[in-house]
């Protein structure tokens, strides 16, 4: 391949050394230009043929990614060198570059930047025109549960948002506590429930593939809920009515109470309502003629 290479550069300089020879200097600069300018180009590149491709149309979250470049001659001829891969996602927040050996299976993994979806590959090689393949990188809903003395860490360790809520038991409360954590990102949730140890319990909702038990959790706090540490309200020793923080503790068994005194407010209404249509029918009966 190099004689290739060095036999095209002495003929296109035997033709320019024959046309140099003329007096005028701007025709001598000219000329000059463009010699470097082809040695350095395509032209020698001519023929030679890159194509890049994934080595399956998917794969899985964690799992490596393999691909390969084939480069070719004008004889097809495989060229045995390196290339410059730029492996991005569809949606350009991850980008990676590697130096690949042609004509033979190369393996890479995602590790920190996995983005579920389309993915591009894109190769080059001196100055033939890139070339361009995709995969997919298979979605992987994926988390990690623990607490830290009484908050519980949510990461999201998958490749795409994780929104699905989360089961929670509290002692022998029950509810359920809404997610949206980005790629990489986590949720902390501070545990709270009157002074006391407490069996603590969480499950991913409604799949189950994730759950954390814990026992003898100490807990302090007037209302059994979490509350979310993203919001900035200082150190929690409780919950009292009337607390600026009431609003932003899920608290499970207020939720539930409060919904049962309104249903029963409403059923004492209507029948109340029903009680005096009755009476009134009641009495236009007896009413004499």
């Amino acid at each position: 391949m190099v004689f290739k290479y060095f036999y095209r550069v002495v003929k296109y300089q035997r033709y320019f050394y024959i046309l140099i020879q003329s007096n005028k200097p701007m025709k001598k600069g000219i000329f000059l230009v463009l010699f470097i300018l082809l040695s350095t180009s395509g032209v020698f590149a001519l023929g030679e043929k890159m194509t890049v491709s994934p080595t399956q149309e998917s794969f899985s979250s964690g799992k490596e990614i393999s691909v390969i470049i084939l480069l070719l001659d004008s004889e097809n001829n495989p060229i045995q060198t390196t290339v410059n891969l730029t492996v991005e996602s569809i949606d350009k927040t991850k980008k990676l570059s590697f130096e690949v050996p042609t004509n033979t299976p190369y393996n890479f993994d995602l590790t920190g930047k996995e983005v579920a979806g389309y993915w591009i590959l894109t190769s080059y090689y001196l100055d033939l025109i890139p070339s361009t393949a995709r995969f997919l990188l298979e979605p992987n809903s994926l988390i990690s549960l623990s607490i830290e003395k009484d908050v519980l860490v949510v990461k999201n360790t998958g490749n795409m948002p994780y929104t699905n809520d989360l089961k929670l038991l509290i002692g022998n409360t029950e509810g359920i506590q809404k997610t949206n954590i980005p790629i990489g990102g986590e949720l902390r949730l501070r545990l709270i429930a009157p002074d006391g140890t407490y069996n603590i319990r969480v499950t991913d909702y409604p799949q189950g593939n994730n759950s954390l038990i814990r026992s003898s959790v100490q807990l302090t706090g007037n209302a059994i809920g979490v509350l979310d540490e993203r919001i900035n309200l200082g150190p929690l020793t409780g919950i009292n009515p009337g607390d600026e923080a009431d609003n932003q503790v899920y608290n499970f068994a207020n939720t539930i109470g409060s919904f049962g005194y309104l249903f029963i407010a409403v059923a004492l209404l209507i029948g109340a309502l029903i009680a005096l249509t009755l009476e009134r029918r009641y009495s236009n009966q007896l009413r004499p003629i």
